[in-house]
């Protein structure tokens, strides 16, 4: 209850969970990422939100090389390899974003075959959510199809696909193009789980 109240994200996304090892992940909370051991049923800090400039967790996910992808209020921080290895003491590496951006709360990232990191963030000045690319340690804001965007990820053709609340886009060639519908679907999309390539 305390998480929900200390993250607006919390009150509708569930709390990020990464298996680590056998009985042990980790756990993501706003202020704290935490190992949580289920054979003993106990906690361990790994680190504070408040150990770095770049704010608050956010969201978490496992990279392609074993390790792990965290979005931060103000950037993103890739853990190494083998996840299972991190501890308190682990160095991370730590990429603030370009203040000129104008961007903020990056989230869903997925982690394309060139180890780029496309995710969705908030525009500071327009108040609404654009695409976001962290590529070769630099930062690009990328054009979105619609206001609504929920998810971006890149295709091992270099193609970008946007997920909307009510739209499936897809960019090849430099221009967005709306996917049909085809059958009966819910009506709303909530969430996206794109095969590795």
């Amino acid at each position: 209850q305390a998480e929900n109240q200390a993250s607006s994200v919390r009150a509708i996304r569930p709390i990020p969970i990464l298996p680590t090892d056998y009985d042990h992940v980790f756990v993501l909370l706003a202020e704290r990422l935490i190992e949580f051991d289920a054979s003993t049923n106990r906690t361990t800090p790994i680190r504070l939100a408040a150990d770095a400039r770049i704010g608050r967790f956010i969201d978490l996910v496992e990279s392609r090389d074993g390790g792990a992808w965290i979005t931060r209020e103000r950037g993103l921080a890739k853990l190494p390899r083998p996840i299972r290895r991190v501890k308190r003491e682990t160095l991370w590496e730590e990429f603030s974003l370009d203040p000129g951006l104008g961007m903020r709360n990056p989230e869903h990232p997925f982690e394309d075959d060139s180890g780029g990191v496309t995710m969705v963030a908030e525009s500071i000045a327009e108040q609404k959510r654009e695409i976001l690319l962290f590529a070769k340690r630099q930062w690009q804001v990328l054009p979105a199809p619609a206001d609504r965007v929920r998810f971006a990820w890149r295709g091992n053709d270099e193609s970008l696909w946007v997920q909307t609340r009510n739209n499936l886009w897809l960019r090849e060639d430099g221009r967005f193009r709306l996917l049909q519908q085809e059958g009966v679907l819910a009506g709303q999309y909530y969430d996206v789980a794109p095969e590795t390539n």
